[in-house]
């Protein structure tokens, strides 16, 4: 059995008009929906800044701006059933083409992916109505100018 290993991961936080863009997931195990903020596992030798930029080009085709590194969480969870261990980098972010902002939903375009990353209202995230991950200070982080709006 291969030994379970701690994940590097880069996620972004990016506000437009009140909402902020996530990514559902599904705990089959827990039967239990969840978010996540998009990004993905760093590279060896990958910043994780650099890191962020990748993954919004290879699942949206969207170029973005890595504008400041707002936390690290380390994350320990279960999912599907298996405990997993991540520590997470999350950067504050911004669309170079401001047509994602005006979107509802960004499939994932990656092969083989049917994710859709959807622009869901800041207030159900800090309300605790969209369980998101992982768990940060997100309201510290509202009023943070994100570009435009």
């Amino acid at each position: 059995m291969k030994k379970p290993a701690i994940k590097l991961k880069a996620r972004g936080f990016f506000l437009a008009d009140g909402r902020m863009l996530v990514t559902p997931s599904f705990d089959s195990v827990k039967e239990k929906p969840h978010f996540r903020l998009p990004g993905g596992q760093i590279e060896f030798g990958e910043r994780s800044e650099v890191t962020l930029a990748r993954e919004m080009r290879e699942e949206f085709a969207a170029d973005v701006e890595v504008l400041e590194l707002l936390d690290v969480v380390q994350n320990v969870f279960y999912y599907e059933g298996r405990q997993r261990h991540e520590v997470v980098f999350i950067h504050r972010g911004r669309f170079v083409d401001e047509a994602f902002l005006r979107r509802s939903e960004l499939p994932n375009i990656e092969p083989g992916s049917n994710e859709v990353s959807k622009w869901l209202p800041v207030a159900d995230v800090l309300n605790g109505r969209v369980p998101l991950f992982p768990l940060a200070s997100y309201e510290r982080w509202v009023n943070l100018e994100a570009g435009p709006e």
